[in-house]
């Protein structure tokens, strides 16, 4: 998309006098992704992406400002669920970058007078796709995978999967596996993670650290690393994810929950790349949720009298570049 700086102005509609009508004001804001699909505007000359493509540092820019200015689309789709995607027309090749939920982070029971940790979760897979073929006028169905959950005293369940798919497409994200359930003077194992831009392969859960009364659970891995292994002083920390920079967008997503504490001399593991941390014995608490994109929810903490959840997976993702 191009402005010119002088005559009518054509963004995919119409222009008269040197103004914008509503279907080309439309036109923009869906090429920005800034528009729903019952045809409402939901962005503004305020917007990130207008901004970027009038070369402006901050707040709104003028259409004049925009003339011989070109810019490129960055997609975002970050909510559980299934949605469509046209390719535009002149559009052959798109990056992607897709992002598996993480998994649910794995809870504590009592058993007679001990409790261990519950695991972490594993982080979702990351899948990132440098140059995707596509056709213009090709429909693609992006379908964003669910964090896993936890319930109390129970097992993290598995994140979903996330994929994009249409003629000639087929990307998936798998999304991490769930933590374990602590109990009984036992410590459990982080859940796998696949591995970053590989279909098979994973990476394991730390152990859960076990002897008497003082355990650590392990924490969940990442999709690029593995999880940190529970000991008598702390719970394991989670996998690493991935940091970067997609596009203008800072992305720190995929990483492991932290594994749970079981007693006050032990620590909690910590969550990476936005998985949750793990639950702290001393002030007795569930698993803490994963913040970022991908990221594996924090394990329960041990008890000797009550049951704990683990934190929640996070949601996966799909980014889009369109130049």
């Amino acid at each position: 998309m191009t402005m010119v700086s002088s005559g009518a102005i054509s963004i995919g509609g119409n222009a008269t006098s040197g103004s914008l009508n509503r279907s080309a004001e439309l036109e923009l804001y869906q090429a920005a992704g800034l528009y729903n699909s019952t045809g409402t505007a939901t962005g503004s000359l305020n917007d990130a992406f207008m901004r970027n493509m009038a070369g402006a540092t901050s707040g709104a820019v003028s259409l004049g400002a925009m003339y011989g200015k070109s810019g490129y689309v960055v997609l975002s789709y970050t909510s559980p669920g299934t949605n469509s995607y046209t390719v535009p027309a002149g559009v052959t090749s798109i990056e992607v970058i897709a992002i598996g939920g993480g998994g649910g982070g794995g809870g504590s029971y009592f058993s007679f007078t001990q409790g261990g940790g519950g695991s972490g979760g594993g982080g979702g897979q990351i899948q990132n796709t440098t140059s995707l073929s596509v056709t213009p006028g090709q429909v693609l169905t992006i379908t964003v995978g669910a964090g896993g959950t936890s319930s109390t005293g129970g097992y993290g369940t598995n994140g979903g999967d996330t994929t994009i798919t249409g003629t000639g497409v087929s990307v998936t994200a798998r999304g991490g596996l769930g933590g374990s359930l602590g109990g009984g003077a036992r410590s459990a194992n982080g859940g796998n993670a696949y591995q970053y831009n590989d279909g098979t392969s994973t990476y394991s859960g730390g152990i859960g650290w076990v002897s008497g009364q003082t355990n650590g659970a392990g924490g969940g891995a990442g999709t690029n690393s593995a999880g940190g292994d529970g000991n008598s002083l702390n719970g394991g920390n989670g996998g690493t994810g991935l940091s970067t920079t997609f596009h203008g967008i800072s992305l720190s997503v995929g990483g492991g929950g932290g594994g749970g504490a079981f007693n006050s001399s032990t620590s909690p593991g910590n969550g990476t790349n936005g998985g949750g941390n793990g639950g702290n014995y001393s002030t007795g608490s569930n698993g803490f949720n994963a913040a970022n994109a991908g990221g594996g929810g924090g394990g329960a903490a041990g008890t000797s009298g009550t049951q704990y959840k683990g934190g929640t997976g996070h949601a996966g993702a799909v980014y889009i570049y369109v130049p």
